[in-house]
């Protein structure tokens, strides 16, 4: 692409070249007026030109009516200023500087810049600066009639909503104080809090989400390493206060990127995939432990019963021979008693039947007796 600057506005000029010189560095320049007023302003147009002699230069352009801004009248009257590195920390700040405020009125001193007396020069230095260079005016080139800039010098408008926005993280992997891995997936409620630092450090809610990720799982390590695997998975108030400080240590941090942290929340607490075949093989372990108390215990029981079984065995069949002895005695003396009636009533008889049974007894179809004739046993024989 060929551009021709001869032929471009003033304004378009200067968009092409400050959007081309990049990185182009602030100067945050301090004056101060005869009177001891103090003033302080940003230039983006600034740079070092030579080191010997150590010499800076800046652009100062005039106001939109033409007018020389408060730092040229400044350096012209007392000619010495000290330039100024801007902080990270206060570049909303410095933004704020760039307000057209009335002449003598003091910057610092309306949106709170902490100055600081400087050794060689007059004009104060900003005392959180990096860098501040004392400077003595060498020389005021006019070149053109001056760019014109509205105030403040930025001019493009960049429009940030300041909607809760809700970033869901990336599931990571973090270290509990006892050395257990778990994977934590989270989500995170924010919002654009300061739009002009937001552009300066970020410029897009992509950027900002990126940096929220790795700030995140930064912080999220060092708590969850202060905390066992067993507190996190089953402690609920203790992972409630976690996410609570969480949110609070996010706000800080991330108030130097325009942004504010409103909730961190822990959708879900898992284990590495590498953790599964383990975790399942010690539920084996366990489950075959249990199956072989139970079996164990079974056996004992069993055992028990047997041998329970076998003593009430013993003790029914000794009662029982108990009680058949007892009622073979009291049939035995229930006969004796009445054979004893019997043989009352008619002994002869008495003595007849028992000699009856004992020839049935003794005597077969075959049977030979050799027995005296006086024997008793040949009494009912003989006829005698």
């Amino acid at each position: 692409m060929l551009l021709d600057f001869t032929g471009l506005p003033a304004r378009t000029a200067y968009q092409w070249i400050a959007s081309s010189i990049l990185p182009r560095p602030i100067a945050w320049i301090s004056t101060i007026s005869p009177d001891g007023a103090n003033n302080l302003a940003p230039f983006s147009f600034f740079q070092g030109i030579t080191a010997n002699p150590p010499t800076l230069m800046f652009v100062g352009a005039n106001t939109r009516d033409g007018q020389k801004k408060d730092t040229i009248q400044n350096i012209e009257r007392v000619p010495e200023f000290v330039v100024n590195l801007v902080p990270f920390a206060q570049a909303s700040t410095m933004n704020d500087t760039a307000s057209n405020l009335p002449y003598g009125e003091s910057e610092a001193a309306r949106f709170g810049v902490d100055m600081s007396p400087s050794v060689k020069v007059r004009p104060q230095r900003i005392t959180a600066s990096p860098v501040s260079f004392e400077c003595s005016l060498d020389r005021i080139v006019h070149v053109g009639t001056g760019l014109h800039l509205r105030v403040p010098f930025i001019d493009q408008v960049n429009k940030y909503n300041n909607m809760l926005l809700t970033y869901d993280t990336a599931p990571r992997q973090v270290v509990t104080s006892d050395k257990k891995k778990l994977i934590f997936d989270n989500n995170a409620q924010w919002r654009i809090d300061n739009p002009a630092l937001f552009e300066i450090t970020m410029g897009r809610v992509e950027e900002a989400q990126k940096r929220l990720d790795d700030i995140l799982y930064s912080k999220m390590n060092e708590k969850v390493g202060k905390m066992t695997a067993t507190t996190l998975i089953t402690d609920k108030a203790a992972v409630e206060q976690m996410q609570i400080d969480l949110a609070a240590d996010m706000t800080d941090t991330m108030k130097a990127y325009g942004i504010e942290v409103f909730d961190i929340r822990v959708k879900r607490t898992e284990l590495p995939q590498e953790n599964y075949e383990s975790v399942y093989n010690r539920m084996i372990s366990e489950r075959q432990r249990i199956a072989a108390q139970y079996r164990s215990e079974g056996d004992e029981e069993a055992l028990k019963m047997m041998s329970d079984t076998d003593r009430q065995i013993v003790i029914l069949l000794s009662e029982a021979r108990q009680q058949a002895e007892i009622t073979k005695g009291e049939g035995d003396a229930e006969a004796a008693r009445i054979f004893n009636e019997a043989y009352g009533q008619d002994p002869e008889f008495y003595q007849f039947y028992n000699m009856l049974e004992m020839y049935k007894a003794t005597m077969g179809s075959n049977t030979t007796l050799i027995i005296p004739s006086d024997s008793p046993f040949a009494k009912y024989l003989f006829g005698q």
